[in-house]
């Protein structure tokens, strides 16, 4: 680490990179040394490798929750869902039992129409394993609801309580199952509770989407 510190001092960003290669691969799927990797390289402000550091830690221990969490935020901040799909069906395969990573996976899944078979079966686990979850209850109603089964993901969504209709991290996707089922003054009552900064990538075409289904109120 000190040869890579010296050439990115001196702005040798080749033999910088190929440095810092060399002391992944030669920490290879040692947890202690990829944690010293991670750390220094954090303490020193590199950004890009300390990314790259979680990738490889994460890769060895998928059940590792900081390198977990860490990399969902930074991917699902920068807005790479195809990175934040890796990780999380990673997180899956190694703990099948993780309900919030397969809920994340499906509903990421589904808006960006991805993995949809596998996206449906999750969503449908996680519902009949905990049919009182809103979380699980909003995305098995959306999956129904991207299926065509309208009808189906319209009671769903109807067991939520009203409180939870207001959550404002599911409200584009109870409003797209209201609309789809004609629900218009649902739907529109629903779209005033969406915070579209705190949106996914892929999410943040679907309020205008949205809003322009919508007929204008009746005077």
């Amino acid at each position: 680490l000190l040869m890579a510190y010296a050439y990115k001092a001196q702005d040798n960003l080749l033999e910088f990179k190929k440095s810092w290669q060399e002391c992944l691969l030669k920490a290879g799927s040692k947890k202690g040394e990829l944690r010293v990797i991670l750390e220094t390289a954090t303490n020193w402000k590199w950004k890009e490798e300390s990314i790259e550091a979680l990738e490889v830690l994460f890769r060895s221990d998928p059940s590792n929750d900081d390198a977990y969490n860490a990399l969902l935020e930074h991917f699902m901040t920068e807005g790479d869902t195809d990175r934040t799909l890796q990780i999380l069906e990673r997180r899956v395969q190694r703990i099948p039992d993780d309900k919030e990573g397969k809920n994340n996976f499906a509903l990421l899944s589904l808006i960006s129409s991805a993995n949809s078979s596998i996206a449906f079966q999750f969503a449908k686990e996680n519902y009949l394993e905990d049919s009182l979850n809103p979380y699980f209850i909003t995305t098995w109603a959306y999956a129904l609801q991207a299926q065509g089964r309208v009808d189906e993901a319209t009671t769903i969504i109807n067991t939520l309580a009203p409180q939870e209709l207001k959550n404002s991290r599911r409200a584009i996707y109870i409003a797209k199952v209201y609309l789809a089922a004609g629900l218009i003054n649902e739907a529109r009552e629903i779209m005033k509770n969406i915070e579209e900064e705190a949106l996914f990538q892929e999410e943040r075409n679907l309020p205008q989407l949205l809003r322009s289904s919508l007929k204008p109120p009746l005077e």
